[in-house]
């Protein structure tokens, strides 16, 4: 990640949010909560890309709430287990270092860690946070999604047993009609990381470097004995 990447993913977040009427002082106030239910996800996942889900995630509620923090990147030690990777996220949350120990790098070095490349992870995020639609809720401080499905077969499984339902594919959205009744779902876009795999570098084969260091070690023996 470089920090042209961050800006541009910081951009998507800031017009995502003003189209929102969401700021700083509406989602700083909800951060640990917001946090502290991703890293239940995160525990709870099922697989990897629902871990790097739940870090993405984890970025962007961290993002959102703090829009004039500096972010520095850099590398930080992988720290594996599930919870270690709590404790150290919630050690990090109101740490102002100035340093590259904060939230979302150490979310971008874990999900590095794993093989993924985290520009592409949270690309494919935020394509899934601009696809919602719905209003902030000032009681429990959150954004509050409207009805919405990734895929036609989603719903279909959903109204499986309502044999007088009728869904219809509408492009942007899906109308679902029970009886007299219509209700229209947003449709989401599904974050797929299963193309967000890092490229495996070639490994660099240095023929005759063993060879070459054995010779050298001779010879640096023979001096010292020579010495003697």
């Amino acid at each position: 990640m470089t920090q042209e990447q961050l800006k541009d993913l910081r951009i998507r977040l800031l017009n995502w949010c003003c189209f929102r009427h969401l700021n700083e002082k509406k989602q700083k106030p909800s951060l640990l909560g917001n946090i502290l239910e991703e890293l239940t996800e995160f525990v709870r996942a099922q697989d990897e890309h629902e871990q790097i889900d739940a870090l993405c995630d984890i970025a962007v509620f961290y993002l959102n709430a703090n829009p004039k923090q500096e972010i520095i990147l850099g590398y930080a030690p992988a720290v594996f287990g599930n919870l270690r990777i709590v404790e150290r996220v919630l050690s990090l949350i109101f740490l102002r270092t100035g340093t590259a120990e904060n939230v979302p790098n150490f979310c971008f070095n874990n999900i590095k860690s794993r093989g993924y490349d985290p520009y592409k992870c949270m690309d494919e995020t935020i394509k899934e946070i601009e696809s919602r639609r719905g209003q902030y809720n000032n009681e429990i401080k959150k954004f509050i999604k409207d009805a919405g499905a990734y895929s036609l077969g989603e719903l279909q499984k959903k109204f499986a047993n309502e044999p007088e339902c009728s869904i219809t594919d509408n492009g942007d959205s899906f109308v679902v009609r029970l009886g007299n009744a219509e209700t229209s779902y947003v449709k989401w876009h599904k974050a797929d990381y299963s193309k967000c795999k890092l490229e495996k570098q070639p490994k660099k084969i240095y023929k005759g470097s063993f060879n070459a260091g054995l010779k050298d070690l001779r010879a640096i023996a023979k001096q010292r004995k020579e010495h003697k």
